[in-house]
């Protein structure tokens, strides 16, 4: 009895399914990541990463107003759209403030015009740790 309490919780934790194969790289990121002056704290955005040519990973930090998250439920439900920000069922796949996604592509990344620091976009290289400049997204 002893024995199955302990070998209890190693059995419930691989039953849990896949992880995310970015998580690691996400998590990285994010541990590592010096926002801009002027930014938010990283709780406060919603989090989208891509990969792209090289093995670099884009990633784009944006707070989104209520009324655009609205707008894109709205979106979703009405037009049934099977690709990002939609699910298959109608909804609204967009993280919400401190949640993060992986997306297919870069181009899938709600990136408003504008909006200077509630939306910072950059790119990381996992292999040397490095990031391009970390910036707010201007005032238009």
């Amino acid at each position: 009895m002893k024995t199955l309490r302990l070998l209890l919780p190693l059995l419930v934790m691989s039953c849990g399914g896949p992880s995310d194969p970015h998580s690691q790289v996400m998590d990285q990121i994010e541990r590592n990541v010096i926002l801009p002056a002027g930014a938010a704290q990283l709780s406060d955005y919603s989090r989208y990463y891509a990969g792209v040519k090289g093995g670099r990973v884009q990633a784009a930090f944006v707070i989104h107003p209520e009324i655009y998250r609205q707008g894109v439920r709205d979106f979703c439900a009405s037009k049934k759209v099977r690709s990002f920000p939609c699910s298959p069922d109608g909804k609204s796949k967009l993280p919400g403030p401190g949640e993060r996604i992986w997306l297919r592509t870069p181009d899938e990344m709600p990136i408003p015009s504008g909006g200077g620091c509630e939306a910072v976009t950059f790119q990381y290289d996992p292999q040397s740790g490095e990031f391009t400049r970390r910036e707010c997204n201007g005032s238009h």
